[in-house]
């Protein structure tokens, strides 16, 4: 789709923007943009169904109060999600899905130098 500014200094055709949508996005990409966070899901990934807090903690050599403060906000942003196992700990898995959208997201955003 081709946009072009009119006489009247508008956009034709015109944006119809959800500004929801725009939030949620901002906040996932926002959520991938940090060192531990990325570290995070790779080590989810390697772990695979025994991603605990602790766990991803110590493969990342960090303090498992970081990892969760650093969980949470990757759950907030859909990216992991934690589901209790039988012995009560939260596993944690990616939601490779919603992963695939923020790359695409992101790649359509880059600019081309």
């Amino acid at each position: 789709m081709k946009l072009t500014m009119t006489n009247e200094g508008r956009v034709s055709p015109p944006l119809y923007l959800n500004y929801g949508d725009i939030r949620k996005s901002y906040f996932c990409l926002k959520a991938l943009d940090h060192t531990i966070r990325q570290n995070i899901i790779t080590a989810i990934e390697d772990l695979e169904e025994n991603a605990t807090a602790k766990l991803v903690a110590q493969a990342l050599k960090l303090e498992q109060s970081v990892v969760t403060k650093h969980l949470n906000i990757l759950s907030r942003a859909k990216l992991v999600a934690g589901k209790k196992n039988k012995a009560n700990q939260v596993i944690y898995s990616l939601d490779e899905k919603m992963i695939g959208k923020a790359i695409k997201l992101a790649s359509v955003l880059s600019v081309d130098k």
